[in-house]
């Protein structure tokens, strides 16, 4: 699965994960020495379009979170946490996964955000600003897949590739799929 540009900041969140295994390109498992816990976890799907996904995420609490983002991404992180009513850190959290079909011609790339409390819209807004840390342009408007009303992204860097960001209140996911069977498999999935 080709990793486009517009991913990069989820990339990097996935990278900061502390056992470097995030980043699963096949459908195995990740050791059970190793499996997720935490409290975004329950907002990763346990499967999309045949890719086991759960037993492959990983997490990072609000303050491990807080602990690795630089400067810009600890900036939106305050102002997500903020616009929620300033949740303890206990409660907050991130869960990351990318999964690549066998054949490795597609995938999806996963990462939930948990902060009880933030509206949806604000949920949106910290993926939008995590992705335009990325990109210096990009297009977004809002789209109906599987019944659900969501945002595609697109970076003009990368016009092949859209992210789909979707909230709720209390959670978002920014969403990467190869094709539109796996992208309404993973929001079918989700609240």
């Amino acid at each position: 699965m080709r990793v486009p540009k517009t991913a990069t900041a989820v990339i990097a969140l996935l990278l900061l994960l502390p056992t470097g295994t995030a980043v699963a390109q096949d459908a195995s498992p990740v050791p059970s020495a190793q499996l997720p816990s935490g409290v975004a976890l329950d907002l990763i799907p346990t499967e999309a379009g045949g890719l086991a996904l759960r037993e492959q995420a990983m997490t990072l609490s609000g303050q491990e979170l807080r602990d690795n983002s630089d400067a810009d991404e600890l900036a939106l992180l305050d102002i997500a946490i903020a616009a929620a009513g300033d949740p303890e850190v206990e409660s907050t959290g991130v869960a990351a996964v990318l999964a690549s079909t066998a054949d490795g011609q597609g995938g999806i790339m996963l990462q939930a955000l948990e902060i009880p409390g933030l509206a949806a819209p604000d949920g949106i807004a910290f993926w939008t600003a995590m992705l335009d840390l990325a990109n210096e342009t990009s297009a977004s408007e809002e789209v109906d897949v599987a019944g659900k009303t969501a945002i595609a992204y697109t970076s003009p860097d990368d016009p092949d590739i859209t992210a789909h960001l979707y909230a709720v209140e209390g959670a978002a996911w920014l969403i990467i799929a190869s094709d539109a069977g796996l992208l309404e498999d993973v929001l079918s999935e989700l609240p």
